[in-house]
């Protein structure tokens, strides 16, 4: 008899707070979605007082690369990365987003291997422009970042030649990233276009085998990013769409010496966005490399997250 009064008392106390948290929601209205719910009518900025987190993965696998002339050849060992983003923005303002992103590195490019952090990434990005009916937008992103990674260049000895023996994930201080990115959204789809110059300055590094390195005088190569996106909303939760991107970076130079290693990656780049709620998405992609020079030819497998609070 006790155990049925007691469980009486518990249904009875259950019911209770479930009837007053029901009569409190409908007092107090929910809150507005931290942005629209369709991918392709979200604005590129975060509205005010809202956080949105970005989370992506990747992956690439090949024994093929571009040479120098943009010829495609068997590597002599194999190139295998993984790398992980991640990525967090606020609204301050209407039309104002500052954010934060930090890079983990994992695997071998040929003959460098390890796993270190990258550069963190600092932003802010500015609406420069929005049409009336706010379905277009041009803004301004500037970025810089900060050296958390492992800039040295560590060298080794295989069959009497050097060759790098760890993945450069750094460059030596401070590099700055002023970009454009612009949206124009339609009733069924959106175009979303981008590009972003990379200015990155020069310091010292520790180059060469560990119980003979020295310091040296590292500059990195200007780079130059753009992408050109095309989306579609097939339905309120699947987004289809695909993008054009392309990377190129100049020479880098050590000791004022080119190490004749510029080089550029045109790759297309298919994904499927599943909006699983109002502010979750789910991403997954595919990088397929078209064209390149001093690159790994082989497709990038990506998946990520987009959750907004």
């Amino acid at each position: 008899m006790k155990k049925i009064i007691s469980a009486l008392v518990l249904v009875l106390g259950l019911s209770a707070a479930w009837a007053l948290a029901a009569q409190e929601a409908e007092q107090v209205p929910a809150p507005a979605p931290a942005y629209p719910a369709l991918e392709i009518q979200r604005p590129l900025e975060i509205k005010p007082r809202a956080f949105e987190l970005r989370a992506e993965f990747s992956y690439l696998s090949t024994d093929h690369g571009f040479n120098n002339d943009g010829s495609s050849a068997k590597l002599p060992r194999d190139w295998n990365v993984f790398m992980a983003d991640i990525d967090l923005g606020y609204g301050i303002f209407r039309g104002v987003e500052v954010g934060a992103s930090i890079p983990f590195l994992n695997g071998r490019e040929v003959y460098a291997k390890g796993q270190d952090l990258g550069d963190t990434s600092l932003y802010g990005l500015f609406r420069l422009w929005q049409s009336r009916d706010q379905n277009d937008e041009i803004a301004l992103r500037m970025r810089i970042t900060v050296p958390t990674g492992n800039p040295d260049r560590k060298m080794t000895i295989e069959h009497g030649k050097f060759v790098p023996d760890n993945i450069r994930t750094s460059d030596p201080v401070v590099d700055i990233f002023p970009a454009l990115q612009a949206r124009f959204t339609f009733p069924k789809f959106a175009l979303r276009a981008g590009a972003e110059y990379g200015y990155r300055i020069g310091g010292n590094i520790q180059y060469g085998i560990d119980a003979l390195d020295s310091t040296v005088r590292f500059d990195p190569g200007a780079s130059f990013a753009a992408n050109f996106d095309f989306l579609y909303q097939a339905s309120d939760r699947w987004v289809p769409g695909v993008s054009l991107a392309y990377f190129t970076q100049e020479s880098n130079r050590q000791q004022k010496h080119s190490l004749d290693d510029a080089n550029y990656l045109l790759s297309v780049n298919p994904m499927v966005e599943f909006q699983a709620a109002k502010d979750y998405d789910l991403i997954a992609a595919f990088g397929i490399p078209l064209a390149g020079k001093n690159s790994p030819n082989g497709i990038t497998y990506i998946v990520g997250l987009k959750t907004r609070f």
